[in-house]
């Protein structure tokens, strides 16, 4: 069993599967039962070319991932009903920030291609970190 990244313990269990839509790799979405944190692990790595053609795909098919984020939130707030607040970290042009900024939710963002936090700062005015 996988530890969480928070509390360490061995109580995560997969939630959702992510299909990358640009890759085709999947990837479990997974819930600590202990602490409530849930995550996907990733090794994702690009270089500076690889991330601007990165952000120019996720620009283009952001109203599918929103529509797939809005899901991907209901399913969340049912797991966690009490739930405020959303972090995503490798978050793109931050597809899920809107989504969760839709149903009430207070939503920050981590991302490493700075072509797309550039992007969703001046375009949403979510609030992403460069990282």
């Amino acid at each position: 069993m996988l530890k969480c990244p928070v509390c360490a313990r061995e109580a995560t269990v997969p939630i959702w599967y992510m299909r990358g839509s640009r890759c085709g790799a999947s990837s479990p979405v997974r819930l600590c039962r202990a602490c409530g944190f849930m995550f996907q692990r990733t090794s994702y790595c690009e270089d500076d070319a690889q991330l601007r053609e990165d952000f120019e795909w996720h620009v283009r098919k952001i109203d599918a991932h929103v529509a797939h984020s809005e899901r991907l939130i209901r399913t969340l707030r049912e797991i966690h009903p009490g739930a405020r607040t959303v972090l995503d970290i490798g978050c793109g042009v931050g597809a899920s920030l809107l989504a969760a900024r839709d149903a009430d939710l207070v939503a920050v963002g981590i991302e490493p291609n700075h072509f797309a936090v550039e992007y969703a700062r001046d375009t949403y005015k979510l609030d992403l970190r460069d990282g």
